[in-house]
Parts: C-alpha cells; structure tokens; sequence
C-alpha cells in the first residue's frame, strides 16, 4: 500500500477515522484487538475480493500507515490556536477539495465525459488564466504534485526578480522551468 499522505489514501483514511471515533475504547491505538474485530466486521460486509478486504483491514487496524497523516492532524486543531491556524484551515480546505474533485471526477466518469470531450472548456481556460501557451493536448497535462516543493522554491525567487504587474502564471512557469534547468 502507499504511504499515507498519498492523495488516493486520502478516502481510505477518512474511513478509519470514522471508524476510530464511532466508538473511542475501539480506538487502533488504545485497543488494536477489539479494534481489529471492530474493523473486520465493517470490512467484511462490503462487496470486496478477499485480497482487498485484506489490504483494508491492514490499513484500518494501522500496520500501513501507524501515524495520522498531519493533513488530518492539523485539520483537527481549532483556528483559534495562532501559532498553527493556517495549517489548520489549509488542511481542511485540501480535505473538502480532494472530496470536491473525487466527486466530480466520478460524476464526470458516470455521465461518460473525459477530458476530450470538455476540451473546449478547459484549453481556453489555461491559456485565459497563464498556465500556458498555445494548445495543449490531454495526455500533456502534468500531475503537479510531484515537482510541488520544487515548484514552492521556484515561485519564491521567481517573486523576487520580479513586479508584481510582471507575475503571470505562464512568466512564472517559463521562469521555473529555466530555473530548474540550471
């Protein structure tokens, strides 16, 4: 299974804190016997293969992932609390936009719409907002993602050479590119 804070866990980890918090002496942590049971049971009623009931009950009962991932540990803190309130409301607005786009993406999935067939849409919409210049194909679009801490420093400096009347997001990415080449 993937680490934790991988985005496609992000469901998986929603379901056990529910599960967790249902009952708090069935916690993993304060009781993984009863725990294991609890989840199991959950686990075995819904229309699974055996291999995946299996890989459920290893995540829900932690032998995956032992700790929260601190998306979930900080979206669980009050804003009032200064010293981490961004984390705070940053984590919770990346919960309910993973469980924004997830939807979306099943609905669009459901009703037999892909990237094609909106490419109208969202071509006109990139090149409108600076993400990028001339057309672009839907086997281009890139899993940012992975070049995010890469893409943070980028920004940083790239907001240091430059006015603000000057920062565009396509300025920025041709910048970031020559940038990460050097």
């Amino acid at each position: 299974m993937a680490k934790s804070t991988d985005k496609r866990r992000v469901p998986a980890i929603i379901v056990h804190q529910w599960l967790a918090e249902i009952d708090n002496d069935v916690g993993a942590i304060a009781n993984p016997e009863k725990f294991d049971q609890f989840a199991s049971q959950v686990v075995d009623q819904q229309p699974m293969t055996d291999e995946t009931r299996t890989s459920w009950r290893q995540f829900l009962c932690r032998h995956v992932a032992p700790e929260d991932s601190p998306l979930f540990t900080f979206s669980r803190q009050s804003p009032d609390v200064k010293r981490t309130s961004h984390f705070a409301i940053i984590s919770r607005a990346t919960l309910l936009l993973r469980l924004a786009s997830g939807a979306t993406a099943k609905l669009f999935r459901d009703a037999g719409i892909n990237g094609q067939s909106i490419e109208f849409w969202w071509q006109r919409l990139g090149q409108g907002r600076g993400l990028w210049e001339g057309t672009k194909e839907v086997d281009d679009l890139v899993d940012l993602w992975a070049d995010i801490e890469a893409m943070l420093a980028s920004v940083d400096a790239f907001q240091g050479r430059n006015d603000l009347a000057k920062q565009t997001f396509f300025l920025l990415a041709m910048n970031s590119s020559r940038h990460l080449l050097d």
